[in-house]
């Protein structure tokens, strides 16, 4: 029985949980910003970001102007999956778009 419910519970956090699919999915509801500065500098300089941040590179595609960025749980944090899509504007002006997902949802409600 104990064994039948660690099961339910550790379904239930994985099924709480958001993809990087997910979080993609979602793209034109995060928080935008633009920069005046050329998307390659840009695109370096939330790589760079990441890394002081030590925030993990999952996935990386400059041709589509996203990068995937996950830490996990700590004492101060859930964790959390972040998805950032950089994307050119007019001149030298680029947007980024920054969203993000609890690696695990604390609070899991039943379905209704």
């Amino acid at each position: 029985m104990k064994k039948l419910a660690l099961i339910l519970v550790l379904g239930l956090f994985a099924a709480s949980c958001s993809s990087i699919d997910t979080i993609k999915k979602a793209r034109g509801t995060g928080q935008t910003e633009a920069f005046e500065a050329g998307y390659d500098a840009v695109f370096d300089s939330v790589l760079t970001a990441a890394a002081k941040w030590e925030l993990k590179v999952v996935e990386e595609n400059r041709d589509e102007g996203t990068i995937a960025l996950s830490h996990g749980v700590t004492a101060e944090s859930w964790g959390e999956r972040i998805v950032v899509f950089i994307t050119p504007l007019e001149g030298d002006v680029t947007e980024v778009e920054v969203i993000s997902r609890p690696l695990i949802d604390p609070f899991i409600y039943p379905p209704d």
